[in-house]
């Protein structure tokens, strides 16, 4: 039986039909509670002949609308309505409409570029801008440019701006755009900021209580940014109503919990939802949201090549989005759990996966497609370093070769895990131990089932999967795990071998598909009883608590945490080094202990040393300078302070360089440290470096007709009227200094010049002190000499202070006999 109700999205139904008959592709902006979800895939679904596709940004989510259409359609899941979700597919040939997570797409696509049947795509909750979506909304535009131009194409969002979708198609005559107004009311926003130095939990559970206490007829919505944080908030529940159900909504739940949370209730339910409740899934009869204003969102860490789950606060956007859940069926509320002016501070919207997440799984779709990231036309292009580090990841798997995919590069593909996964699998199945490499893949991709276990060697864990006694094992996850394992097998025996053929590097071949998997993730302790390990790829990282393996290891499961902390290793396989199949090299280093280059012969995995020994080979002398260069680079400023002579220098040159800009100054002038390449010819330590007389070096480097020019423009030194010649001082951004006491400078009535600039002169008292400082001598003379000679006189009698200046003998140090 149907249960099809009135929907605000009905009224638009009739206007996407006729934009559709005229054009194949059109964004619908309509808010929560419209009923686009459930409603548009029926429509476009009469429309058309084919199957109609709808994308889900989560699994829940997919599952969730997949029941939702067929129970308005009267039908049963899996007959006329489907889904496809990873490791999970209920269709069957006469599916009309199939709802299906964005990666199952890729994988679809890449099997038939043509998308042979299918005659729509629905782009659902597309403002959350995944991977995924991104990737779709390309490929798709792509084969309705060159190949389906048939193909109809629908964007949806709750939030979405039109523009930017309607320019990448072309303009709105290409790409109409059609918004739909939805049933919700107003919705109360009460802003009630966290005590920062409390827990985070009690204070949400206390919000809680206060919202029950307020309305106990509605249900109650809680975002919280992770399956941690909802555990802690159940905790802290207490003295609930008795008829108050309390019910956790995340990913990590069987689909039966997740049904329950999502169904109808008679009695009041406080539903505690990581932010997949945020958009897609509909939660009937809540009145009170409770938002943390926090999320869990993957960043991609270029530095140690992995993921790093980051708390974030959620985007302006993401809050309204939120809040909205509150106002479906009556007027409601929204506690945020942040003050109103930080509100104000927040990011407008989400930033787009595309520019966080690690690219390499989608990198290898595009090869597998049959084009490049260079060449595709991305919706927003990813940051350069982040395809360049995936390309170097999928070179080091042998899944592409330059520009080119290979044929086990095109096998990986066909696996749906990560890429460093798929090339465990099949090694494993190459060298007869399929079970277990997809085993360790399942253990790698999936929830921990041994979560608090104190043994984290993989083997052992291996072991445990098929073992029917009680292992400690969360059983949900463990079944999940052997599912997604058995599921890997299945697939891989279907795609068949196409790796290299060569022989295993250790005797347990599963080691040896671990490390084809995870080449860079061979780890070996700082010191046998460290926690500290370094990794092939050259990123220190730690041991977790429970991570006991030898000193040589291959780390599965790293968790990245918060920034600025070490990685932990949660699980690794104890390796021996002989397994590590690598040949002796020459290599010229630089010895951080002897500060010099040195040579010698050695054998390497990655960034670890595995054995060295004496090398009989010399290096060549630019070999040498330019790892010493490497080495003196970070070092530049402590090795060449340029604080005596070579600065004195340089500053007379920058004052020349400024006075007479035509002449042809060094191009080093304004960053000496640019000749350390130059420098380092010759030498092999940082001792012999400090050796080097800089000044007498950037001295050299001057033709002789420019050093006389110098000469006359920034003198080194100028000969005052006693006869001494005087050090000049070259401040920058102001004229030339002279520093000289009054006695030697008795008869130059005129300020002198440099480089047609006044000089500033320091006359100094007899103690070395200015006691006048000017640009004008003969103002000096005429209206301030009588008043420092009369303070003066008394203090320094030995000194001579004539009345007339202009006439007097300058002298250098006091004479002995003198007149007065």
């Amino acid at each position: 039986m149907s249960g099809r109700i009135p929907l605000p999205i009905d009224t638009v139904l009739p206007a996407l039909a006729d934009t559709l008959r005229t054009h194949n592709t059109v964004v619908l902006s309509a808010p929560p509670g419209s009923g686009k979800t459930t409603r548009v895939p029926p429509a476009v679904a009469d429309l058309v002949g084919g199957r109609v596709l709808l994308l889900q940004p989560r699994r829940v989510a997919a599952r969730a609308c997949a029941h939702r259409i067929a129970f308005e359609d009267g039908s049963r899941v899996g007959t006329r309505i489907g889904y496809h979700v990873r490791f999970e597919k209920v269709s069957n040939i006469n599916t009309k409409i199939l709802v299906l997570t964005e990666g199952m797409l890729t994988g679809m696509i890449q099997n038939d570029p043509f998308l042979d049947g299918i005659d729509a795509v629905i782009l659902d909750e597309f403002h959350e801008r995944s991977i995924h979506s991104d990737m779709a909304l390309s490929m798709l535009a792509e084969i309705v440019a060159d190949v389906r131009p048939d193909l109809k194409l629908i964007i949806m969002s709750a939030t979405l701006n039109a523009a930017p979708i309607q320019a990448f198609f072309g303009g709105p005559e290409h790409c109409p755009s059609i918004t739909a107004s939805g049933r919700c009311f107003d919705v109360a926003i009460a802003y009630r900021p966290v005590d920062k130095e409390r827990w985070l939990e009690p204070q949400i559970a206390a919000a809680i209580q206060d919202a029950i206490a307020q309305d106990n007829t509605g249900h109650v919505l809680v975002f919280l940014p992770g399956v941690g944080e909802i555990e802690r908030v159940r905790t802290s529940l207490g003295n609930l109503p008795p008829n108050v159900q309390v019910l956790p909504l995340h990913g990590r739940l069987s689909a039966k919990a997740q049904d329950l949370a999502i169904a109808n209730s008679a009695t009041q339910k406080v539903v505690l939802a990581t932010n997949i409740a945020e958009t897609s899934i509909t939660i009937d009869g809540v009145t009170t949201v409770v938002d943390s204003g926090l999320a869990r969102r993957p960043r991609f860490d270029q530095y140690l090549g992995m993921e790093r789950l980051e708390l974030v606060p959620i985007s302006v956007a993401s809050a309204d989005q939120r809040a909205g859940r509150a106002g479906r069926t009556r007027p409601g509320r929204c506690v945020r759990m942040w003050s109103k002016p930080n509100h104000s501070l927040r990011a407008a919207h989400d930033v787009a996966a595309v520019q966080l997440v690690d690219m390499t799984p989608s990198t290898l779709a595009l090869y597998a497609w049959g084009t490049t990231p260079a060449a595709f036309r991305w919706f927003e292009a990813p940051p350069e370093a982040s395809v360049t580090r995936a390309k170097q990841l999928l070179q080091e798997l042998h899944a592409i070769e330059g520009d080119t995919i290979t044929g086990l590069g095109q096998s990986i593909a066909g696996l749906p895990v990560h890429p460093r996964l798929a090339r465990v699998v099949l090694r494993g199945q190459q060298l007869g131990v399929l079970h277990q490499a997809a085993g360790a893949a399942a253990l790698a991709s999936e929830r921990d089932p041994w979560p608090s276990a104190t043994e984290g060697d993989l083997l052992t864990r291996l072991d445990w999967m098929d073992q029917p006694g009680n292992t400690g094992a969360n059983p949900r996850a463990l079944t999940a795990a052997r599912l997604v394992r058995d599921d890997l097998i299945r697939l891989s025996r279907r795609i068949g071998d196409r790796s290299p053929q060569d022989t295993p590097s250790s005797d347990n071949p599963i080691l040896s598909a671990l490390i084809a998997g995870f080449p860079d993730r061979v780890g070996r302790k700082r010191s046998i009883d460290s926690r500290e390990v370094l990794l092939a790829s050259g990123v220190g990282v730690k041991l977790a608590p429970a991570a006991q393996v030898g000193e040589w290891m291959v780390a599965i499961t790293i968790t990245a945490g918060p920034h600025k902390r070490a990685p932990l290793i949660r699980v690794a396989a104890t390796l021996n080094p002989t397994c590590l199949v690598t040949s002796w090299a020459e290599e010229v280093f630089f010895d951080k202990n002897k500060e010099a280059v040195v040579q010698r012969t050695v054998r390497r995995w990655g960034a670890i040393l595995i054995a060295e020994k004496p090398s009989p080979q010399q290096a060549t002398p630019s070999d040498i300078a330019r790892v010493l260069e490497d080495a003196a680079r970070p070092r530049v400023n402590r090795l060449f302070p340029l604080d005596g002579p070579e600065k004195r220098l340089l500053a007379r040159l920058r004052f020349a360089a400024r006075a007479h800009p035509d002449e042809a100054w060094p191009t080093w002038l304004a960053e000496p440290t640019v000749l350390l390449n130059e420098w380092c010819m010759g030498r092999r330590s940082f001792a012999a470096l400090k050796k080097l007389d800089v000044a007498a070096d950037l001295l050299g480097r001057i033709p002789w007709d420019l050093r006389k020019k110098l000469d006359q423009i920034a003198p080194e030194r100028m000969r005052v009227p006693s006869g001494s010649m005087v050090q000049m001082e070259y401040p920058v951004g102001a004229p030339p200094v002279l520093a000289a006491r009054v006695q030697q400078m008795f008869g130059m009535l005129k300020t002198p010049t440099l480089g047609g600039v006044p000089i500033t002169v320091h006359l100094l008292a007899p103690n070395g002190r200015p006691t006048q400082v000017t640009s004008d001598l003969a103002h000096f003379w005429a209206n301030s000499y009588a008043l420092v000679r009369k303070d003066l006189r008394g203090r320094y009698p030995r000194h001579a202070w004539p009345e007339d200046p202009s006439t007097a003998i300058p002298e250098n140090r006091p004479r002995k006999k003198r007149h007065r």
